[in-house]
């Protein structure tokens, strides 16, 4: 069962859900963050917030996408649900979010989100 962490690493966004998870997976302060994405945001014509954005900068620091499949009827993992050690930066409905060794860092508690993917750092 994961644990919530209150996690704000800039006191006035709150819509930057992707910047706040990729700052904890990338182990960078939020502005250097911010920028490592614009590039990447102006090259492809997309926001930071978008699955292509995270898994360019995620892919190029040595993490892996992981889609979840669900057979019709069954119900979606949710964070909460989640057991297993690691990092992990989850793609969830309309929204992403950053856990580590069963601890989830974001400014809301989210754990019970469904999970549609998520990516997983490479050792």
């Amino acid at each position: 069962m994961t644990q919530y962490v209150y996690y704000q690493p800039n006191k006035h966004a709150t819509t930057d859900c992707a910047i706040r998870a990729l700052t904890k997976a990338l182990d960078m302060p939020w502005k250097q963050t911010f920028l490592e994405t614009i590039p990447h945001c102006l090259e492809l014509q997309e926001v930071p917030n978008s699955k292509v954005i995270i898994d360019k900068v995620l892919t190029e620091n040595g993490w892996k996408w992981q889609g979840i499949k669900v057979k019709s009827g069954n119900m979606r993992p949710t964070i909460g649900s989640w057991n297993k050690k690691g990092e992990y930066v989850f793609r969830l409905a309309s929204h992403v979010a950053y856990v580590k060794d069963l601890k989830l860092y974001d400014i809301w508690d989210c754990r019970n989100k469904a999970i549609y993917g998520y990516w997983y750092k490479i050792k």
